[in-house]
């Protein structure tokens, strides 16, 4: 998969499918790498059985999704919330490659985008870019950008 596109989102969680959205509806070119087979893989694989929400219904705010049930008082359980991100995925079309782990980002000699590597040792370039979002910080420059939403256990990255 060498090829070269506007935008790279690393990570297909929350925090990945959220910018995906906003961007898809600002018709900005983009793609999301998920190393994980299938959407919602943290809230399915790394919770206990009985998980729940700590927060009810009504506070779920992802961007075009936000919570519309009749049970606005109820605690999410761990399967529900899993679905509840696959749906997000399918109902608006975003472009999330899944089974990609990213292994390396470089920024380009010329300082005009980043070279992102995936274990398949393929290269994805970032034609240019605007803003460098490493979770909570963001970096201004010119005109194309690249986001990092990755969570490993108890740290972003």
């Amino acid at each position: 998969m060498n090829r070269q596109i506007e935008t790279i989102i690393i990570g297909g969680g929350q925090a990945g499918l959220a910018p995906s959205y906003q961007l898809m509806h600002r018709g900005v070119e983009h793609i999301v790498l998920e190393k994980a087979a299938q959407a919602g893989n943290a809230w399915r694989n790394g919770r206990w059985d009985s998980f729940t929400l700590l927060t009810p219904n009504w506070s779920i705010r992802i961007p075009g999704a936000e919570y519309k049930g009749d049970a606005p008082d109820v605690f999410m359980e761990r399967n529900e919330i899993a679905k509840y991100f696959e749906r997000y995925v399918e109902n608006f079309n975003l472009p999330v490659h899944y089974g990609i782990q990213v292994t390396s980002v470089e920024e380009k000699a010329d300082k005009h985008g980043y070279l992102v590597w995936s274990d398949e040792d393929s290269c994805i370039k970032v034609k240019e870019f605007r803003e460098r979002m490493l979770h909570k910080s963001l970096c201004q420059s010119q005109s194309r950008m690249l986001v990092l939403s990755l969570f490993t256990g108890n740290q972003y990255i």
